[in-house]
């Protein structure tokens, strides 16, 4: 490998979080009526050792896929537990690699979804029970973020009636100034009024070169903006993300490794470097099929929105993504 193209696998595993996020804030909300989340729940791990069968088709568990789980946090927006802050996974997104098709999918998770979390003891980190409420909030249970970062990984395996994670990558907002500034800036085309934000000049449709913490404000700003939904912060995110990595493409000389020492302190991960090298290159090689999202139907709860999953499309996408037709010879 050129000297050059291991260069980029580094900085590739800098920026692997917002790489990741930009695909997941390109999808929009959906919305479909649930009919029963109490029904009979399909399960993936009761499932594993044989065939399902749905209508005359068969299907065996693809023992060929590997997957990564995507975390990114937001300190901005933190949960109060026994008088302690906590902060909530804002980006979830599973990857899926199949090797034997060389591809992978991402499978979306609306941050408000609803479904059964552990209730962590916040010093032993040991389960305490059981709660119906945002998969976001799971993030928030636990002594440290190695044990948030598996709470999530638990929420999520049980969203998915019991699919395996193999690995999670966490990494909080904060790292997007110390990012922003390695490439000398980023320059985008403002989508919305930002003068109650930036200043004077920073109108809708002008061009702004983001620096240092414009670049997270620009991102994360919700509740001071006239449009204050989260679709529209969403599609902001998505624009500065593709903005960032044409940059970074451009980019010919700085110093990666110095970049990394920075940023290492806001990743955690169950992965080694080596790990993280060969799913960067299997991302950067395979080719991608798309985002998937859970369909379902976003309500307004007590507080927040909660997000109810429609049960029969999301154990269609389970089914699509994690099983295979059968052959005759798999069925022998």
């Amino acid at each position: 490998m050129k000297k050059k193209e291991r260069r980029k696998i580094v900085v590739f595993i800098a920026v692997l979080i917002l790489i990741v996020a930009s695909f997941i804030i390109a999808v929009a909300v959906i919305e479909q009526q649930l009919k029963d989340r109490d029904a009979d729940r399909f399960s993936y791990s009761s499932s594993a050792e044989g065939a399902i069968y749905i209508g005359d088709q068969v299907f065996i568990p693809n023992r060929n896929l590997e997957t990564m789980l995507i975390l990114g946090t937001d300190t901005s927006e933190q949960r109060v537990q026994s008088g302690k802050k906590y902060a909530q996974a804002d980006f979830d997104a599973l990857v899926v690699f199949d090797k034997a098709k060389r591809s992978f999918a991402i499978i979306h998770i609306n941050r408000d979804t609803m479904t059964d979390i552990n209730l962590l003891n916040d010093e032993t980190d040991a389960k305490i029970g059981t709660q119906y409420a945002q998969i976001t909030l799971a993030y928030a249970y636990g002594s440290n973020d190695e044990v948030h970062s598996k709470n999530m990984v638990s929420a999520v395996e049980n969203l998915l009636y019991g699919i395996k994670v193999n690995h999670y990558l966490t990494t909080t907002m904060d790292a997007i100034p110390i990012i922003n500034d390695s490439v000398g800036g980023v320059e985008v085309e403002l989508l919305a009024d930002f003068t109650s934000v930036f200043g004077p000049g920073y109108t809708k449709g002008s061009k702004a070169k983001l620096m240092g913490k414009q670049s997270l404000e620009y991102v994360q700003a919700r509740g001071s903006m006239a449009d204050s939904t989260n679709l529209s912060r969403m599609e902001r995110q998505r624009q500065y993300l593709n903005a960032l990595f044409d940059k970074y493409n451009a980019a010919e000389d700085f110093d990666v490794g110095d970049l990394y020492k920075k940023i290492r302190s806001y990743i955690t991960t169950n992965c080694t470097v080596d790990q993280l090298q060969r799913l960067l290159e299997l991302m950067t090689t395979y080719s991608f099929e798309g985002i998937r999202t859970i369909d379902g139907e976003a309500k307004d709860g007590e507080e927040f929105v909660e997000f109810y999953p429609n049960e029969d499309a999301l154990r269609e996408l389970v089914i699509s993504l994690f099983y295979k037709p059968a052959s005759a010879e798999d069925l022998k």
